[in-house]
């Protein structure tokens, strides 16, 4: 057998115990024999203690913290997720900010991530389209955990797009929401439950803001005359926010942006604004609004004066800039703006 032959130059020692040390580390995660574990344990160890040696600085051995990854389907889910575990995990999510879920293709690193992950989390219920499939294939080998299986079926909205289908768009509804954060906090501490009263502790907090948020919103809308709670958008995002919030939600989609868009669907649509005197229409911050123009313009047409109002963040939060950073942002600034342009 040869002997390991180390490279004698400080960035080449750098790269080359960090990829000992992360190989280790996978090992490690991955195999439940004792005498395995132990093994790379040591040589796990033995390579940051190289590593530091070597002169590698904190941020060059990053990738051998330990911590257990999480990986998340959208923005939505990874701010769950972080507010649950807290900084007890690493956290990465597939999709980015103002990415539309329901038409995403995963690319060759989305998938390494998920082969590296430790637990995967996703909506479910189709929001990910044809992604499912791929999910359920990882379970074999994988911790995977799709949110939204675990809701009770009598309180979701049924989506006749799919069959035995619902609608996937649960996060505006807080209490399915918080069903949600308590099936990851399960999850977490099933595979991890030396946390759990990190975990629980995290949850409890989500609870209490949950409920502030809540108040908040009801507050904003009481400004708004029940007649005037009429949401338009360009797909089914918003039903469940309609439920709890005693609004009326009309879309030129359904609950999926995948659906074909017809002029048979425009023509429908300034219909029911024309015959209930809508005066704002919501463009979302997945999709274009070309199509709202069109509504619009056809409203011109027949004498009825439409505004567009502000983007609505529906599937996905905006940037770190931007007025919904996080999931409480997110809701009550669509709230805001809601109310102000239905004034």
């Amino acid at each position: 057998m040869q002997p390991l032959k180390i490279p004698n130059n400080k960035a080449n020692n750098c790269h080359f115990f960090q990829v000992v040390a992360n190989v280790s580390l996978r090992l490690f995660r991955l195999n439940r024999n004792k005498m395995f574990k132990g093994y790379t344990r040591f040589v796990l160890m033995g390579a940051v203690i190289l590593a530091s040696l070597s002169g590698c600085n904190s941020n060059d051995a990053a990738e051998s913290t330990g911590k257990p990854v999480i990986v998340s389907t959208t923005t939505l889910l990874d701010d769950l997720s972080r507010r649950i575990g807290g900084d007890l995990y690493e956290y990465q999510s597939l999709m980015g900010p103002g990415v539309d879920p329901h038409i995403y293709k995963p690319t060759q690193g989305d998938l390494e991530k998920l082969q590296n992950a430790d637990l995967v989390i996703y909506n479910g219920l189709h929001l990910e389209g044809k992604m499912g499939e791929v999910f359920k294939k990882m379970q074999r080998t994988i911790s995977v955990v799709a949110v939204g299986d675990s809701l009770p079926k009598n309180m979701l909205i049924n989506n006749t797009e799919f069959e035995d289908g619902f609608d996937p768009h649960f996060w505006f509804d807080r209490d399915l929401w918080y069903m949600c954060a308590i099936r990851i906090a399960e999850n977490m501490k099933y595979k991890w439950p030396d946390n759990a009263f990190k975990i629980d502790s995290n949850l409890n907090v989500f609870a209490e803001e949950l409920f502030r948020m809540d108040v908040e919103i009801k507050t904003m809308i009481a400004e708004l005359p029940v007649e005037k709670r009429v949401i338009i958008t360009s797909h089914d995002a918003l039903n469940y926010f309609a439920r709890k919030y005693d609004f009326q939600v009309r879309s030129l989609q359904g609950s999926s942006t995948a659906t074909e868009l017809g002029l048979k669907d425009i023509t429908a649509m300034v219909d029911f604004l024309v015959d209930n005197n809508i005066k704002a229409i919501f463009p979302e911050n997945i999709t274009g609004d070309q199509s709202l123009q069109a509504v619009i313009a056809g409203a011109a047409q027949r004498g009825h004066e439409v505004k567009m109002g502000e983007e609505l963040f529906s599937d996905a939060l905006g940037g770190p800039g931007s007025e919904a950073p996080d999931y409480f942002a997110m809701v009550l600034e669509n709230t805001r703006r809601i109310v102000t342009a239905l004034k």
